[in-house]
């Protein structure tokens, strides 16, 4: 499936279009989804400081929050879907493909990924639970489909 489409879904629904009326600013920061529930799909939408999420499900759209205060350290950079060039199901064949390259002992239980725009550019940011206890991350370019960064990290270690 293509990002844009998802996110013309969810804009041109009338939830989405009430909610915009009110809220002045807001810009897309990001898609999340989680693979067992691929026909599931979240965005979220920053403005001062909030963030509020609509579900789009089997073509349904749902204002899920009710714009949640959101503390980060780290800059929201707006996520332009023009620059999601691969497809979806794309994306999720390289990211199995390498979690099998790259960490063939790890079996995974839980995997999600979120397109956002970091600082390495805009990408589809794949984490994988795994039955080791472990998480195993590729950050893929929605551009081209390269590789720009991957680890295995225990969660012992992320909890602190």
């Amino acid at each position: 499936m293509k990002a844009v489409d998802i996110v013309n879904a969810v804009e041109s629904s009338e939830v989405f279009q009430l909610w915009a009326l009110e809220h002045k600013g807001f810009f897309l920061s990001h898609i999340f989804v989680m693979l067992e529930s691929s026909d599931e799909f979240q965005l979220g939408y920053y403005f001062d400081d909030r963030m509020h999420s609509f579900l789009l499900e089997r073509g349904v759209v749902t204002s899920l929050s009710h714009d949640e205060i959101l503390k980060t350290e780290h800059e929201i950079i707006p996520l332009d879907v023009n620059e999601v060039v691969l497809d979806m199901d794309d994306a999720v064949n390289i990211a199995r493909e390498q979690l099998v390259l790259q960490y063939p002992r790890e079996a995974p239980i839980k995997t999600f990924f979120i397109v956002q725009t970091l600082q390495i550019g805009t990408v589809f940011n794949f984490t994988y639970f795994c039955q080791s206890f472990k998480t195993v991350n590729f950050k893929i370019s929605t551009i081209d489909g390269k590789i720009l960064h991957h680890s295995c990290d225990p969660l012992i270690g992320q909890m602190k």
